[in-house]
């Protein structure tokens, strides 16, 4: 619902090759995968999701990703520690009229692997709410919805090199929203977000040294 993707999702694959099984049966749906993970052209991990319609407003998911083996690829989007680590994931999505609200908590933990150079186990925690809401089809603002975003994530411990954040005991948050305009096919989105960094952690600015970072997006599109 966002342009751009948030804190818990750069900890997440990006992209994955391999396999996947679906199974649905009435309001459950498991699915489970064996792919190359972190896009490491290795299949080494297996994924799994289950999913449970509460009711046709309530929905409920349980995600979790593991490798069974280890490597040290390092690439664009294969970083080690990423590549080297469990996640786990429990959404819930809520409709209420024109709201739409999706809580999140997620947790990732890289065991030791001081061949890909870190020496101590490194765990991430972090929430995060979702919400939408869409104006109705007969006011002035009809077409126009408002999605927002808020997030924080944390690294509880860990060394300095390898490590998914920026630092460790580093913590960031985020707020972000995207105002949206869509007619028949066409779309436009602007969007205002702001990051901010705790914990001892920098990341922004030309120099890395930055705790902040206000950012701004246009986007027009069509839906086809």
């Amino acid at each position: 619902m966002n342009i751009a993707r948030g804190l818990l999702w750069g900890l997440e694959p990006v992209i994955s090759r391999g396999v996947q099984a679906n199974y649905t049966t009435g309001p459950v749906t498991v699915n489970l995968a064996f792919t190359d993970g972190y896009y490491s052209n290795d299949l080494n991990t297996i994924s799994g999701e289950l999913t449970y319609v509460i009711s046709p407003t309530d929905t409920v998911m349980f995600q979790g990703q593991g490798n069974t083996s280890r490597n040290t690829r390092s690439t664009f989007t294969t970083a080690p520690i990423l590549n080297n680590s469990s996640i786990f994931d429990v959404i819930w999505t809520h409709t209420m009229g024109p709201w739409s609200f999706t809580p999140y908590f997620q947790y990732t933990h890289a065991p030791a692997f001081t061949a890909a150079g870190w020496s101590k186990a490194t765990d991430t925690w972090g929430g995060a709410l979702l919400a939408s809401y869409a104006f109705d089809s007969k006011s002035m603002l009809s077409g126009v919805s408002i999605p927002m975003r808020v997030e924080y994530v944390a690294q509880s411990n860990g060394t300095g090199v390898g490590v998914p954040l920026w630092g460790p005991g580093s913590n960031g948050w985020s707020i972000t929203v995207t105002p949206t305009y869509t007619i028949n096919r066409w779309f436009a989105r602007l969007e205002g977000s702001y990051v901010g960094l705790g914990g001892g952690g920098s990341g922004y600015g030309s120099d890395g040294s930055k705790k902040d970072q206000v950012r701004g997006m246009l986007e027009l599109g069509v839906l086809f």
